[in-house]
C-alpha cells in the first residue's frame, strides 16, 4: 500500500511535468516518445525477471529481493534525471479547496466535464481489458510462459499506439482519432465476447494486440485532451482530483467486472447453443462503456481538430500516410535541394492533409518554403487552394506575388482565376504585376478580348521581363500575328542583339 500511495503521488506530478515540458504543437509527440521509453523498459524488465526467476537459485525470496534492490537503484537514477528538468511550479494547497470542491467546479464546465468523463470511461475500458490476462489463465488454461508472452505483446501494442499518436495527433487533433479508435475497439470487444474459449490462443493473441493498440491510443489522446483544459494555478491539485476519481472508477469497474465473470461461470447457453465464453458478460459490459465513450467523444469540441471523416482519409490512405511522412521530413531536413523535391511531391499529393499544409504555408508571410509551395501548386493546380493563391497574388507586399500570378495561369476554365487576373491587369500596382497578369490571362483565356489593353501596356514596358511577358501574352491573344511587326521596331530602336535574340526565342518556344 505504501508503494502504491507514493506511486500515485508520482503520477500526479508526472502529468504536470509532461504538460510543462511540451507545447500544444508537439505534445502528442512528447507523450508518445515518453510512453515508448516506458514500455520498452517495462518489457525489458519483464523479460529479465522471467529469466531470473527461471534460475533455481533465484526462483524464491532471493530473486524477489534482488529485483527489488535493482528497482530501487533504477529509481535513484531516474530521480537524478528528473532533477535536471527545469520547473518554476510550486505545489501549494489552498484551504477549502478539497477534492470534492475541485470535482464540482470541473463538472460544472461543459468543456472540462466531457474530457473528464472521457478519461474516466477510458480508464474503465482499460480495466476491463486488463481482465484478458486472467482470461488466458482461467478460460484458456494457458501456462505462465504464455501469459508473460501475452503481456510483452501488449507492451508492443502500446508502442504501436504511441507511434500512431506521434505521427497523427498533433496534426489531426485528438477528438477524431479518439472516435475512430473507439469504433474499432467496439468491434474488437464484440469479438472477445463472441469467440469461444476453445479457439487456439494465437487468435486471442492477435485480437489482444489489436484491441490494446486502440485502447492505449485512446488513453494517450485523452491525456492530450486533458492538458488543454488543465488549470495552471492548481495543476497538481487538479491532477490529484482526477487520479482520485480515476481510482474510484477503476475499483468500481473492476469489482463489477469480477462479479460478471463469476456470475457467468462458463459459456452462455441459448436454446442449447453455446455462445461466447466465460467472460462474455464482462466484454458486453465493456462494449456498453465504449458506446458511451463514443457518444462523449462526439460531444467534445477541440479547436483546430479535423473532422472524423477528414482524419480517416489521412490515417487510412496511402496518400495521407505519405503526406505525413513528407511533412515530417520537411521539418527535419535543411538541405535546399531535398526541400524543393519534398515540396514538389507534396504539391502532387491530393490528400486533405497535404492541402492543409500547403494552405498553412501560403498563409505565412515569410515561410521558407512559400516560393516552392506556389510553384508546386502552379505545376499541379488544385481548386481547393485557388482562393489562397488569389489572396497571395493580390498582396502587393508579398515577395512571391509574381510567382502566385504565374501559378494562376494554370487554372484554366476557372472564372474566379480569370477575374482576379483581369483585375490585376487593369489595376495592378506594379508594372511587373500587370505584365505577369497579361501572360497568365492569355494562358487561361486564349482570346483577344484584352489584346488592346495588352498592346497599350506593352508600349511602356521597360524591363526585359515585362517585354517577355507581353510577348507571350500577344502570342496567345493576337491570332493575326500583328505583333511580329514589333521585331522590326526593335531593330529601328537599336535594341541590343541579346534583347532581340531573347525576343525571338520567346516567340519560337
Amino acid at each position: 500500500p505504501l508503494y502504491n500511495l507514493v506511486r500515485m503521488i508520482g503520477i500526479a506530478l508526472n502529468d504536470s511535468t509532461m504538460k510543462s515540458i511540451s507545447s500544444p504543437s508537439n505534445r502528442g509527440k512528447v507523450v508518445a516518445n515518453a510512453n515508448v521509453a516506458y514500455q520498452s523498459s517495462s518489457m525489458t524488465v519483464r523479460l529479465i525477471m522471467t529469466a531470473v526467476f527461471a534460475v533455481q537459485r533465484f526462483s524464491g525470496l532471493v530473486g524477489l529481493v534482488t529485483m527489488q534492490v535493482l528497482g530501487v537503484v533504477a529509481n535513484c537514477f531516474a530521480s537524478r534525471e528528473i532533477k535536471k528538468i527545469p520547473s518554476r511550479m510550486v505545489i501549494t494547497h489552498k484551504p477549502g479547496r478539497t477534492v470534492w470542491t475541485l470535482f464540482t467546479e470541473a463538472m460544472a464546465q461543459p468543456v472540462m466535464r466531457r474530457r473528464l468523463l472521457l478519461k474516466w470511461i477510458a480508464t474503465g475500458v482499460t480495466v476491463i481489458f486488463g481482465l484478458t490476462t486472467p482470461f488466458f489463465r482461467i478460460e484458456l488454461g494457458s501456462s505462465n510462459g504464455i501469459v508473460v508472452l501475452y503481456s510483452v505483446l501488449l507492451g508492443l501494442s502500446v508502442m504501436a499506439a504511441s507511434w500512431v499518436s506521434k505521427r497523427f495527433s498533433d496534426r489531426l487533433g485528438s477528438k477524431p482519432l479518439v472516435f475512430l479508435s473507439t469504433i474499432f475497439t467496439l468491434g474488437f470487444f464484440a469479438l472477445w465476447g463472441i469467440l469461444p474459449g476453445t479457439l487456439h490462443f494465437a487468435w486471442f493473441f492477435a485480437l489482444g494486440f489489436l484491441t490494446n493498440t486502440f485502447v492505449a491510443l485512446v488513453n494517450l489522446l485523452t491525456f492530450r485532451l486533458m492538458t488543454q483544459v488543465m488549470p495552471d494555478d492548481e495543476l497538481v491539485s487538479f491532477n490529484s482530483m482526477v487520479n482520485f476519481i480515476n481510482g474510484i472508477v477503476a475499483f468500481a469497474v473492476g469489482m463489477l467486472s469480477g462479479f460478471l465473470a463469476n456470475f457467468a461461470q462458463g459459456s452462455l447457453l441459448f436454446r442449447d447453443t453455446v455462445l461466447g465464453n466465460g467472460y462474455t458478460l464482462v466484454f458486453i459490459f465493456g462494449f456498453l462503456l465504449l458506446l458511451v465513450e463514443a457518444l462523449v467523444a462526439l460531444r467534445i469540441q477541440e479547436i483546430g481538430a479535423y473532422s472524423s471523416q477528414a482524419a480517416a482519409q489521412v490515417v487510412f490512405s496511402m496518400h495521407g500516410i505519405r503526406a505525413v511522412s513528407m511533412i515530417e521530413r520537411l521539418e527535419r531536413t535543411s538541405d535546399p535541394a531535398k526541400r524543393r523535391m519534398l515540396m514538389h511531391n507534396l504539391g502532387g499529393n491530393v490528400n486533405y492533409l497535404a492541402t492543409s499544409e500547403l494552405r498553412s504555408i501560403l498563409a505565412s508571410p515569410f515561410h521558407v518554403d512559400k516560393l516552392e509551395a506556389v510553384r508546386a501548386i502552379g505545376d499541379r493546380p488544385r481548386k481547393s487552394l485557388l482562393d489562397d493563391l488569389i489572396r497571395v497574388a493580390r498582396d502587393d507586399d508579398s515577395y512571391v506575388q509574381l510567382d502566385a500570378i504565374a501559378a494562376l495561369g494554370s487554372y484554366r476554365k476557372e472564372e474566379k482565376a480569370k477575374s482576379a487576373l483581369v483585375d490585376l491587369l487593369l489595376h495592378g500596382r506594379w508594372a511587373s504585376v500587370r505584365s505577369m497578369a497579361s501572360k497568365s490571362l492569355a494562358r487561361i483565356s486564349d482570346s483577344d478580348e484584352y489584346l488592346n489593353v495588352v498592346n497599350e501596356l506593352s508600349r511602356s514596358a521597360k524591363h526585359i521581363d515585362e517585354v517577355i511577358d507581353y510577348l507571350v501574352a500577344k502570342r496567345f491573344m493576337d491570332k493575326e500575328g500583328k505583333f511580329f511587326q514589333e521585331f522590326f521596331d526593335f531593330v529601328e530602336q537599336g535594341r541590343s542583339g541579346t534583347f532581340r535574340q531573347t525576343s525571338y526565342s520567346v516567340v519560337a518556344s
